[in-house]
This record gives structure tokens, C-alpha cells and sequence, in this order.
């Protein structure tokens, strides 16, 4: 363990704490021993020795989990593990929605809450959608607890006497515990609140979006809130966002005055329930979710279409398997292959809305398969569920939408006023019509009969009726298998594409199948559904776990990976939740840092006691955007700016750490999941110390791209049992980074604030040499030389620096003509990118690093921070997908490149070129910016055509003798290879075929020595030269145009040095050469490389610094 000070941290007295003491629970002051504790012991020793304070609402909710176990266990019921997780949120009176597959107790855990909460004297409400359900709910409870709690139940099946008693029961508040249909919570509103309400289908509820006021109003609320958070929704929807927030603070002010109860709603589907729904969300702080809707395990399988093959594969795969006809086939398709089947001695059934029969015979083994037609509302498509007999979906034709062309051009011309003239016109000219006119995509065009027909892929019923095959249950996420047999390659494609992007499903041709290992993976789950049920007993395999990110546009693109997920606010923090098969996920961000240095104590924000250095942190506080860790500096900033009258926006980290604390109390373990750089594991290994004292359960998992197989593949590695830790050489590392940079930094700019009486000034050991570098660069740049330019025939032009006169009418060439290969340039890396794109876009090299980061965190390019051309697998894969998607395989030449470091290249995570791109975000809602879009299409350009053949060309060099001077470049490209995507990189040049050319135009003029660098040409010799990191470059160059050191060109951008700038380098470079010179700062960057590998002791580093500190 690395010894740190965290300030404030103290979960019981909000003291200093070290984390040696995190791990024990609580600083000294609070408890004097060593000893290691459970929670409620160490609440019973914090009370004896009255010192029990902030964590006393804790020790509560741990007392009362505890009875409610004991509760549970006297009833005979041990509590599964996500169980527990809902339970310690219902203590909290949190409301929330649950997102967890049928099967795992969400029913039971209602009812065993409700009794328990009634035998405390408090009121609750479960309400069930079936009348059957109420009678078993109601049967259950008094099995349970017979006539010790209070319960009522109202049902139709009751007869009129006993309807009119419960009403009246319910009416004089007879009861402790009501049971009710969501039927009945339309028709008739209990007069009285509850503390718990338990909604057990959020379907049936929300069929009357009235039910949502009810419930609120049942739970305490009154109607003014209702309708003053209704307000809010509206405003957000016309987008009156100032208005709206404005309004939520007044009503959140509000609710914290009044006492309500919670809700928990467990939800299923992904149905939307219009802006009502939404109120939970502005007073109850949550959302409902319906988080399992894109979880499958399905091996998507294409053929050629043939009916002979629906035997094959029937015959291949047994029993249990669904057929879907595509619509645009008549039902008798259905029936020549119901009769195919049974002819060959296989029980087969049509199965349609006018004849459901064959649903209990195919459950109950009388039929192997069921017929139907591919139709998104179709019975088959949505009626049916049997995780244990379903394993596989044939499907004769793509699922598609069939409308006759002139009739869908009519309605367009009536709806949009766009006329389309196709008479006479081919199927390939309707075609380019359609697409330039209509913008139309993914279609394609048949005859039938005379008339011509459009046809559109039904994605949705393709993934809702092949997802049949999938199921989420409470043994787990089952396998299942689904065969497209194409009757339209064009459209294929588009579903291809689809399947690609959104669920990153690879479609397999046939002879890329083991069907004998996929069948036995497929028996294998239903064979562990079928032994599961027979034991009768909820297997406890669904673990809730909480994944910590840094940035919270990452947690919510992962969370959106699996489905639509629940959602709900902590301290105004967002928190996601998904079912990913056998783990219950809660995703959020930390935010970045959540701690930085102080600046008053110990020698700078450092404890030195006996040649060991303790850092000392405190979370971040910002007001009006100014970062500060010290509460005397806060302290003076809020009285100065309350003096002004000034606005105060202040952001305090702390409450980001106390939110994952809350969650990582309630869950059983937690991914730490931040960037996967030094940054990020100093990031991760303050929360990881921070919530020791509620949770030790802690796992370091990383991806170098946010993607859906990153993020299982990272989870996988916990599943296996993996040891999973945060690298303590990685932390110390950024902490000598951190400590070397404010104590060289501090010194030097206390020096400079002396000498230039400017308090804003600064001096660093990467950007001084830096600006050294800027500096040198403008003196050269203000020298003058003479420069020769020629202009020869071919309108070739050459130049050089130029001494002598010159008088030619014809110059002397030597020509060498031969063929070449070209390869193409490696992947980016962090500073090839900045080079590239601050050239060609006129950007900052901060601003490619934003955009860059939005990339990332949508999931659309790798980790940016990197220093390394490697090409994972994975990236090969994408490569491999692209050219094939485009026929353009035989390009394919996959290359490694090389390590430097533990990360890849920058590079896309899905085969998606720009057009892609565009079309995606559309569907998805992502907003991106041109710049964005330009920045997404050189990654995907350079990494495609690093995995492409070469470029062939016809190479000349051209040797000018008058001059000494070479030109080089192509004069034919004979095999584009690579450069088919992107910009060859040589000059064009003429066939030159004579040993003399005419010389058309000279001059000779004065011209500057060299050009002024650009950000890129700087970021380019921070790399060469040893100074600076992927993670650093940007700030660098940021930091010396803030402090007004350099200044931007207008034209292009190029950095020239201010007269402030010049000054404050001549001095540090005249009084501490030591310190900020070029050598220096290299060789403090690989000692700091070789912390991070173990091969230094950082405590003799950091006493080396001090004693150079100690000179200044």
C-alpha cells in the first residue's frame, strides 16, 4: 500500500485519514485500535466510545438489513444476493426500478419487504397485473406470516359481499399490507399514503399513464408538486433547459421538506410511456429502465435460400426450432413447408393469430417446430417465451416490408411534395432515383407481375424473433442459433451492417460453423434450465456490481451497450443500471479527479516524516471554474465573491467519492474502470481507498476501446476468477509525475512571480524547455537567405537555398525510372495525430484531443492516449470486415506494427466508414460536430489503409546537375493498394523521357530561414526529443498560450514567441539551467517510465527532487 493522506476523508468525523487506516474503517481520532472490524461491530465500538457521527445513518440501515435477513431467514428464506443490494435501498427509502430477468425472485422479494416493513409499523402496496396473480400473492404472504401482519387483497373474483367489505377495509385503513390488480388502482384511489409501493409489472401499471400521479400521490406527494414537476418536463421538452433547472432546484428544495415513501418498479419491456413517466424522475430521481431488451447470445448464420435446406437444418439441429416466412411470401409458403416437414416424419405447425393451438404441444414436446410469418407483432415473433425449448429460428427470406413503388411514391408526394417521374426508367435508373432523390437506403426494387415493388429490410423483427432463441433467465443468458436463408444479397447486406454496428454481431457463412460444438453449447443451457427447475431453488448467480468510470459520457454509452437502462440520480450524479446475463451492472463516473494536492501543507502538498513521503490530498473543489484543495483558500474565495454580490457555482469532488460510496455499500463488488494510463490508475486507486470502509471487494478491470465486446471481455476476466488489481508502479509513477511538477513548479513560479510581479506566471520542467524550443525556432525564422525558384518544362518546380547568379536557358537532368511498392504509414498515435490534424484542419492540438476523447467515450475510436502503432486482433477484424463489406478483400494485407507500451493504435472499433458514420449517429441520436466527423474520418482512413496492400507506382528521380538538387515522386500509380483510401503522399510528376529541360521562369529572392513550427510540429519534436507524453502534449502547448508565453499567427496557426515569453525563459534558462533543461527533463521522464516498471524506488526519487527543490 502507497501511504497518502486523504483530508476530510474520515467516513465518521469527516477528518484526515490515511489510506492504511481507510481499510480499517475509520481515522485514529475515532477509534484508537488497530483491530479489523465487521461493519456492525466497528458501529458497536463507535458507539461505546461515543464517537459514533457521519456514519451513524449507515449503522442504522446495517442494523436494520441485518433484522431484515434475520427476517427473512426465520421465514426460511435466505436472501439471494441481488436481493440484498434492492433491500439495502428500500431501507434507504430510495425508489428505484429494477432491471433483472424473470426468475430471480423480484416478485418474492416484494412480498417478504412488504411483510417486513408491516411488522415495523409501516403501510405498503403491492400491486400485481393478473387477478390469478393477487390470489397467489395474497396466499403467500399469509403462509408466511398468517394473521401476524395485516394484509388485504381485492380481486374480481371476490363476490359482491366480499368486495364491499375489503372497500370498506381499505377505506377505514384496515390493513398493514394491500394487495391489488393495476386495474383496480384506476378505478379506485386509496385514501390514505404508503411507505413502500411494490409494482410488479410496470406494463400493466403505466396502461393508464394516470396511474403515475396516483402513485405519487399515494406515496405523500401532493398535487401542486405533481403539477410543478410536470412543468419541468415540459420546459425540457421545449428545450427552455435555463427555465427548467431553475425550477428543478425550487422542487427539489421542496421535496427534501416533506416526508414520502419510495416505489420500486420492476420493469420488463421497452415500451415508452410518455413524458409522464418522467415525473418519477424529477421527484423520486429515478427512471424506468428495461435493461435486458439487447442482451443476446445468438450465432448468426446465412445460406442461400432453398426449401430443401429448412429440412437440412431441421434435421441438423432437432427439435425445438421457430420458422419465419418472410411476409412478402403468401401463408401458403408457411403450410408447402409445414407439409415438407411432416412428410419427413417431423412434427411441424402453422402457427398464426386465428390458430395458437400448437403453442402448448411445441411446449410440452408434441410438435419440433413451429411455423410463422416474420412480422414484428406476429405471434411467433412476440408470444412466445420458452428459454428451455426454443434453440433455434430458421428464416425462409429476409424479414422485409413489401410496398408496391407507385402507390409509396404517391403517399411521398402527398406528405413531402417530392414528385418522382419513373416512367420508362430501368430498375438501376429507379434505383439512383430513389437514392438521390429520396435519400432512400438499404432497399432494394422486384417485378412482380408487371409491378414493380420496394423492399426494406426488417431489422427489428429479424433481431426480435431470432432474440426467441436467446433468453435471459435465472440459470443465466442462454445460446441459440438463427439461419438467414438470403433470398436478396442486397439487402442482406444492409442487415449484415446492422447486426455489425449496433449489436457487433458477425454474420457466419456455413462453412464457418461447428455445429456440433454449437449444438452441444445450446443442449447445455437447456439442459441446466431444466435441472434447476426440477431442484425447485433460485440459483444465486446474479451478482450486482459496481463499475466506476472516469467520464460520464462513458457510462452512459456503456450502459446503452444493454438496452435501455434504468436510471437514477445519487447526490445529482447519474447512475446506470443493465443486466449483462449473470451480473447486475451499476455504471458512473467519477468525473476525472476526484483529489489533487494540497498546497499549505508539508513541503508542499507533501508529509515528510523519516525520509518517507506521504502526499497529502483533499477533493477538488471548483468555484466558478477555478480549481482549489486547500479550505482556507476556499474559505476567503467565497467571502470575497459574497462580498461582491457575485454568482457562486461551486463544485466540491467530495460529494462524487461519497456517491460511490452509497453505491459500493449496497452492491457486491466493484470494477474500477478508468482510463488505462497513469492518470487513470491514480484516478482509480484513490475511489478504490476511499471505499474500503464499505466495500473490499474491489476488481481493476480496463478496455482500450468502449465497445459491448471490450466491455464483456473485461468482465470475463472477473468471471474466470482473474486476479484483477490496480498497478501500484503505475500510481507511484503519476505521483512523482504529480509531486516533481508542483514542487519544480511551485519554486520556480514563486521566483518568476518575484521577479515580473505577475502572480499568474508559471514555469514547468516539460513546457520551458519547450518553449526554449518556440524561442530558438523565431530566431532562425528572422534570418533572411537567398532562395532559387525555378519553374522547368512540364511545369515542374524546384528550389534551394541559392549563393551564386543564375542564367540558364536549359537545365542538365539524369533520369531513373522504376517501379516500386509503397507501404502505407502506420496507424496514428497520440502525436502523428495532433501533427496530421492540426495541418489539415487548422485545429488546436487541445481541441483534437477533446475530440478525440468524445470519440473514445462514444465508443467510436480506441484510447487516444497512446504511443504505440500495434494492431490488436480485434482492430485486424475491423479491417478484415470494412473490405469485405465493400469487396475489396484481395486489399486485405493485415499488419501488426509495433508495441510501445501497453496500448494500440488509435483506430475505429466498428467497420464504419464516414458515410457509416453519418447514417449511425442519425439512428442512435448522437450529436457530432463537423469537426468531429472530419477528425473520426482520418483515424479511419489512415488505420484502413494500414491494413491494405501497397501502392504500386512508376517511380522517377530526377537529378538536376546544374543545380545539385533531386526531385522525387510517381508519374503512374499501376496498383492502388492502400492509397485507394487514402492520400498518397508523393509528389505527381511527368514522364521525363530527355536529359535536358527548358527553363521557363527563375528568381531569386529572400525568403526566412525556416518556417515558424505549428502545434503538430511541436507535438512531433516532443516525441523525438523525450519530453512530454501522449497524455501531456496538448496541455503543454495549452499552458504556454494561456500564460500569454506564445501567440497564434492568424493565418495558419504557426507559434511565435511574446516579449513576456522570451523574458521569463532567458531568466529560468540563466538561473536554474539545471532544472529545465532539455537533458534533464528527459532523463526525469525515464526515471519516472522506469517507477512505472518497478525498477526504481520512487521514495529516492522523490528525496533527489527534494534536494534539488531545496536549491532554488
Amino acid at each position: 500500500m502507497i501511504p497518502i493522506i486523504y483530508k476530510e476523508m474520515c467516513p465518521n468525523c469527516f477528518g484526515d485519514i490515511d489510506n492504511s487506516r481507510l481499510e480499517l474503517g475509520v481515522c485514529k481520532r475515532c477509534l484508537e485500535e488497530d483491530g479489523r472490524y465487521s461493519k456492525l461491530d466497528l458501529c458497536r465500538k463507535l458507539g461505546d466510545g461515543r464517537k459514533l457521527d457521519k456514519l451513524r445513518d449507515y449503522c442504522r440501515i446495517w442494523n436494520e438489513f441485518k433484522e431484515f435477513e434475520e427476517f427473512c431467514k426465520d421465514l426460511g428464506y435466505e436472501l439471494l444476493s441481488i436481493q440484498k443490494m434492492w433491500a439495502k435501498r428500500v431501507l434507504k427509502n430510495k425508489s428505484f426500478s429494477i432491471v433483472a430477468p424473470t426468475g430471480v425472485g423480484k416478485s418474492f422479494f416484494g412480498v417478504l419487504m412488504s411483510l417486513y416493513l408491516a411488522s415495523k409499523g409501516k403501510r405498503c402496496y403491492i400491486i400485481l397485473p393478473t387477478t390469478l396473480l393477487v390470489k397467489q400473492t395474497y396466499e403467500r404472504a399469509l403462509s408466511l406470516m398468517g394473521d401476524k401482519i395485516n394484509v388485504l387483497c381485492y380481486h374480481s373474483e371476490l363476490n359482491e359481499r366480499e368486495k364491499r367489505e375489503v372497500k370498506e377495509r381499505i377505506e377505514e385503513k384496515d390493513f398493514q399490507v394491500l394487495i391489488t390488480t393495476s386495474n383496480y388502482l384506476t378505478r379506485n384511489m386509496p385514501n390514505t399514503t404508503f411507505d413502500f409501493i411494490f409494482v410488479d409489472d410496470v406494463d400493466a401499471l403505466l396502461k393508464s399513464s394516470k396511474n403515475i400521479d396516483r402513485t405519487l400521490l399515494l406515496l405523500g406527494f401532493n398535487k401542486e408538486l405533481i403539477d410543478e414537476a410536470y412543468k419541468i418536463i415540459l420546459l425540457m421538452k421545449r428545450k427552455k433547459f435555463d427555465k427548467a433547472l431553475e425550477l428543478r432546484e425550487k422542487l427539489k428544495k421542496k421535496v427534501e421538506n416533506i416526508k414520502h415513501g419510495c416505489i420500486v418498479i420492476a420493469s420488463a419491456t421497452g415500451k415508452s410511456y410518455g413524458d409522464r413517466v418522467k415525473l418519477y424522475r424529477e421527484l423520486l430521481n429515478f427512471e424506468v429502465g428495461y435493461g435486458i431488451n439487447k442482451l443476446r447470445d445468438v450465432v448468426d448464420i446465412y445460406d442461400e435460400i432453398d426449401m430443401g435446406k429448412v429440412l437440412d437444418y431441421v434435421k441438423l439441429l432437432g427439435s425445438g426450432g421457430l420458422i419465419f416466412i418472410s411476409q412478402d411470401y403468401s401463408l401458403e409458403m408457411a403450410e408447402e413447408i409445414e407439409d415438407l416437414l411432416r412428410k419427413n416424419n417431423i412434427k411441424a405447425k402453422v402457427i398464426h393469430s386465428k390458430d395458437k393451438e400448437g403453442f402448448e404441444d411445441f411446449k410440452e414436446g408434441k410438435l419440433d417446430v413451429l411455423i410463422g410469418v416474420a412480422s414484428y407483432y406476429g405471434v411467433l415473433v412476440r408470444g412466445l417465451d420458452i428459454p428451455e425449448k426454443i434453440r433455434y429460428a430458421i428464416f425462409y427470406g429476409i424479414p422485409k416490408m413489401k410496398f408496391k413503388l407507385r402507390e409509396y411514391l404517391e403517399k411521398i408526394k402527398e406528405s413531402k411534395e417530392i414528385k418522382v417521374d419513373i416512367e420508362g426508367k430501368s430498375l438501376e435508373e429507379i434505383e439512383n432515383i430513389l437514392e438521390k432523390d429520396l435519400k432512400l437506403k438499404n432497399f432494394s426494387l422486384r417485378v412482380e407481375e408487371g409491378d414493380i415493388y420496394l423492399l426494406i429490410p426488417d431489422i427489428k423483427t429479424y433481431i426480435q424473433a431470432s432474440g426467441r432463441t436467446s433468453r435471459m433467465t435465472e440459470f443465466g443468458l442462454t445460446k441459440g442459433a438463427s439461419i438467414l436463408l438470403v433470398d436478396d444479397w442486397k439487402l442482406f447486406e444492409s442487415v449484415k451492417k446492422y447486426m455489425l454496428f449496433n449489436y457487433e454481431s458477425e454474420f457466419k457463412g456455413i462453412e464457418e460453423v461447428n455445429f456440433e460444438e454449437l449444438i452441444r453449447k445450446i443442449d447445455e443451457d437447456r439442459k441446466k434450465i431444466k435441472v434447476g427447475k426440477k431442484k425447485g431453488k433460485i440459483p444465486d448467480i446474479l451478482k450486482s456490481i459496481l463499475m466506476v468510470v472516469e467520464s460520464p459520457n462513458k457510462a452512459k454509452t456503456i450502459a446503452s451497450f444493454f438496452g435501455r437502462p434504468s436510471r437514477r440520480k445519487v447526490n445529482g450524479i447519474n447512475i446506470y443500471e443493465v443486466c449483462i446475463g449473470d451480473i447486475n451492472l451499476i455504471i458512473t463516473a467519477s468525473g476525472g479527479h476526484i483529489f489533487d494536492l494540497v498546497t499549505k501543507e508539508g513541503y508542499y502538498g507533501v508529509k515528510i516524516d523519516d525520509n518517507i513521503y506521504i502526499p497529502i490530498y483533499m477533493a477538488i473543489r471548483k468555484i466558478n471554474g477555478e480549481q482549489i484543495t486547500d479550505q482556507k483558500d476556499i474559505n476567503e474565495i467565497l467571502k470575497e465573491l459574497m462580498e461582491k454580490g457575485e454568482r457562486i457555482n461551486l463544485i466540491n469532488c467530495k460529494d462524487n467519492i461519497e456517491t460511490i460510496r452509497e453505491i459500493a455499500d449496497e452492491v457486491d463488488g466493484i470494477f474500477i474502470a478508468t482510463d488505462i494510463d497513469t492518470e487513470g490508475e491514480k484516478i482509480g486507486y484513490d475511489i478504490a481507498s476511499n471505499i474500503l470502509p464499505f466495500n473490499k471487494n474491489i476488481y481493476r478491470i480496463g478496455f482500450n476501446e468502449i465497445t459491448r465486446r471490450a466491455i464483456l471481455r473485461a468482465v470475463d476476466a472477473y468471471r474466470r476468477g482473474e486476479e484483477l488489481k490496480l498497478d501500484e508502479n503505475k500510481v507511484r509513477s503519476q505521483l512523482v509525475r504529480r509531486i516533481e511538477d508542483r514542487w519544480i513548479g511551485f519554486k520556480l513560479s514563486q521566483k518568476l512571480w518575484n521577479v515580473f510581479n505577475k502572480n499568474y506566471l508559471s514555469a514547468g520542467r516539460v513546457q520551458t524547455p519547450v518553449l526554449g524550443w518556440i524561442i530558438e525556432r523565431y530566431e532562425e525564422h528572422k534570418k533572411k537567405i537567398p532562395y532559387l525558384s525555378i519553374r522547368l518544362e512540364y511545369d515542374i518546380y524546384v528550389g534551394k537555398v541559392w549563393e551564386e547568379d543564375f542564367k540558364r536557358d536549359e537545365v542538365e537532368v539524369e533520369v531513373n525510372l522504376y517501379k516500386k511498392d509503397i507501404s502505407p504509414l502506420p496507424p496514428f498515435t497520440t502525436d502523428t495525430l495532433l501533427e496530421e490534424a492540426t495541418k489539415k484542419f487548422y485545429l488546436s492540438t487541445e481541441e483534437v484531443m477533446r475530440i478525440s476523447q468524445d470519440l473514445f467515450e462514444l465508443g467510436l475510436t480506441t484510447y487516444h492516449r497512446t504511443s504505440s502503432t500495434r494492431v490488436s486482433l480485434d482492430g485486424m477484424k475491423v479491417a478484415r470486415e470494412y473490405l469485405k463489406l465493400f469487396n475489396l478483400e484481395d486489399y486485405l494485407k493485415n499488419r501488426e506494427f509495433y508495441m510501445e507500451g501497453p496500448h494500440e493504435c488509435i483506430r475505429p472499433t466498428k467497420p464504419m466508414d464516414t458515410g457509416e458514420l453519418i447514417e449511425f449517429i442519425k439512428e442512435n441520436n448522437i450529436t457530432l460536430s463537423k469537426n468531429h466527423i472530419k477528425i473520426y474520418d482520418l483515424i479511419f482512413r489512415r488505420f484502413i489503409a494500414s491494413q491494405m496492400k501497397e501502392a504500386t507506382v512508376l517511380y522517377q528521380e530526377l537529378y538536376i546537375k546544374d543545380i545539385d538538387e533531386r526531385i522525387e515522386g510517381y508519374v503512374d500509380v499501376e496498383f492502388d493498394g492502400w492509397s485507394r483510401i487514402y492520400n498518397l503522399k508523393l509528389r505527381k510528376l511527368p514522364k521525363i523521357e530527355k536529359n535536358k529541360l527548358k527553363v521557363l521562369e527563375y528568381s531569386i529572392r529572400k525568403v526566412n530561414k525556416v518556417p515558424l513550427y505549428d502545434e503538430g510540429e511541436v507535438v512531433k519534436l516532443m516525441k523525438e526529443r523525450g519530453i512530454g507524453r501522449p497524455s501531456t502534449y496538448a496541455q503543454i502547448i495549452k499552458k504556454l498560450l494561456d500564460r500569454g508565453y506564445v501567440i497564434k499567427s492568424k493565418n495558419k496557426g504557426k507559434l511565435i514567441p511574446t516579449k513576456l515569453g522570451i523574458e521569463v525563459y532567458n531568466y529560468l534558462i540563466t538561473h536554474y539551467p539545471q532544472l529545465i533543461s532539455e537533458e534533464k527533463t528527459r532523463e526525469l521522464e525515464e526515471v519516472m517510465d522506469k517507477i512505472e516498471r518497478g525498477e526504481v524506488n520512487y521514495l529516492e526519487v522523490l528525496h533527489s527532487l527534494k534536494s534539488i527543490c531545496d536549491r532554488i
